[in-house]
């Protein structure tokens, strides 16, 4: 999650410290004055000379070394930072704890228990992206209303923003889940023979049809596009890379919405495009570096 630099929450932090400072200014002096008699020396209320190192109170001894007076002593200013970091830490607790919930009310939150629900939405992507009329929204119901709003501020920018990669994300793990499930070993990935039993599985209509020499170098040539680090199977982050590849750069939108037209416009590029890669390797790297 990223912060910006606020100017109030800074002035907020320099406040507490100056009222730490003062705090510890007042407490020293009222402390010096009851336990030597006075700023200048002289019995103290207790009874001990002001020659005692310390005097003669235990619990005092810890004011003692204030002789500097109130802006040098380093144990006051010690003391006030200490106040002001608390205070601090408290303004950050808070900031992120509610921009924490604000994010979470635009981003889709998966967990083991839901696995098979995801898988499920994984399915209803691969049929809509099998459909030339298909579509299918991968983000919320919230996120769409706060981008449709008008004069968004630069935290709902930024909120936008976090809440659309993190769809996109799940969206792509969500579609190879299914993929891997139906046509691979269910390890999270898509080896090249795994990714031709689901073109042919997906858009021929069956993993019987025959296939074409032809047919079967432009499956590897599309496979080699979505590996990105060639490292000789399709990961699920590259699966995310190539479902925003639909949303941002084949519809142009980012909008949210991928559709079976978008697909299949990709399939004609992964022949034509010979910059494809590059800019899958560019999603890719918006999606996942910090």
């Amino acid at each position: 999650m990223t912060f910006k630099f606020d100017l109030e929450i800074f002035g907020k932090c320099l406040q507490g410290l100056g009222q730490g400072l003062m705090q510890g200014g007042i407490l020293m002096d009222t402390t010096r004055m009851i336990h030597r008699r006075g700023m200048y020396g002289g019995m103290s209320i207790w009874g001990c000379g002001t020659f005692m190192p310390g005097g003669c109170t235990p619990p005092l001894n810890i004011w003692h070394p204030m002789y500097a007076g109130n802006t040098t002593n380093p144990y006051l200013i010690q003391q006030g930072n200490n106040i002001a970091t608390f205070q601090a830490k408290e303004i950050f607790d808070q900031a992120y704890e509610y921009y924490k919930k604000q994010e979470q009310q635009f981003t889709p939150q998966i967990t083991d228990s839901q696995q098979t629900t995801q898988t499920e939405i994984g399915k209803q992507i691969q049929e809509a992206l099998q459909n030339e009329s298909g579509e299918y929204s991968i983000t919320t119901s919230q996120y769409n209303a706060l981008l449709n709003k008008q004069n968004k501020t630069a935290e709902e920018e930024q909120l936008l923003d976090t809440a659309y990669k993190a769809s996109v994300k799940s969206a792509g793990e969500s579609y190879m889940n299914c993929a891997d499930k139906e046509y691979g070993n269910s390890d999270g990935s898509l080896t090249k023979d795994e990714f031709t039993e689901y073109i042919m599985g997906t858009i021929n209509g069956g993993t019987d049809c025959s296939i074409t020499d032809e047919g079967r170098e432009a499956i590897e040539a599309a496979f080699n596009k979505l590996n990105i680090d060639d490292n000789g199977k399709i990961s699920k982050d590259e699966m995310s890379a190539f479902i925003g590849y639909l949303d941002t750069v084949i519809d142009g939108k980012k909008d949210g919405k991928i559709t079976g037209a978008a697909f299949f416009k990709a399939l004609e590029a992964f022949e034509s495009d010979s910059n494809m890669k590059a800019t899958l390797q560019q999603i890719h790297s918006d999606l996942y570096s910090e």
